[in-house]
């Protein structure tokens, strides 16, 4: 396959390229406003290893997981197994906000995203 058979998206956060012929990518036209389970960012991880007394600082300075978190959907992506995963892009941040992860790009599954209206 030489160059001009492939299809490549590149700005922040990801470069995401792809044969258009083996149709793998869905790519959004432009980004779409999501809501992404936090589940799928380690929350259920998190509650498992959790200590069951965290001081206020950490409770405040905390990144928070839980529950949805607004993010973007760049492309639905189909992996080796043949299912549809989304690939979106989520922004985390503590209570007091003095803790943050910008533009946290994953894969997610379809039950862990949510389309907002």
């Amino acid at each position: 396959m030489d160059d001009s058979e492939q299809v490549v998206r590149t700005g922040a956060p990801v470069s995401l390229s792809w044969n258009p012929e083996e149709g793998c990518v869905r790519a959004m036209e432009r980004p779409r406003r999501v809501l992404v389970d936090g589940r799928a960012l380690g929350g259920a991880s998190v509650l498992l290893f959790a200590d069951p007394k965290p001081t206020m600082g950490v409770r405040a300075g905390g990144l928070r997981v839980l529950g949805e978190n607004p993010g973007w959907q760049l492309a639905w992506v189909r992996v080796s197994s043949g299912q549809w995963v989304a690939l979106v892009t989520v922004s985390i941040s503590s209570a007091n906000e003095a803790t943050s992860v910008r533009d946290l790009t994953l894969l997610v599954g379809p039950d862990d995203v949510r389309l907002i209206d």
